[in-house]
């Protein structure tokens, strides 16, 4: 998995709509089911941020799931029932 931060599709240069999760630790492979627990690790998390997979072989395959916890230090999100085995990009959603 990768994770890669996004922005509202504003500019990346626009400092105001930037954020920054460092020191992110996530395992070259998960093994992950159907209602599975994942539990990210880093700095800068914020209640509000959400998570998206998106399938890399198929990209009409996506998630956009709720997190279960966030901490500054990690955020805990369940896969969806219905959530199909494959490699996934993780990325990081958080409204303006």
């Amino acid at each position: 998995m990768t994770l890669h931060s996004c922005t509202d599709g504003k500019s990346l240069e626009d400092d105001l709509n930037k954020f920054e999760i460092t020191d992110i630790n996530i395992p070259s492979s998960i093994d992950v089911f159907a209602e599975g627990e994942i539990t990210l690790t880093g700095k800068g998390f914020e209640p509000e941020d959400h998570i998206r997979l998106l399938a890399v072989n198929d990209t009409t395959v996506a998630y956009l799931i709720n997190a279960a916890s966030v901490t500054e230090q990690s955020i805990t999100f369940t896969t969806p029932t219905g959530f199909t085995s494959g490699t996934y990009k993780v990325f990081l959603q958080r409204p303006d």
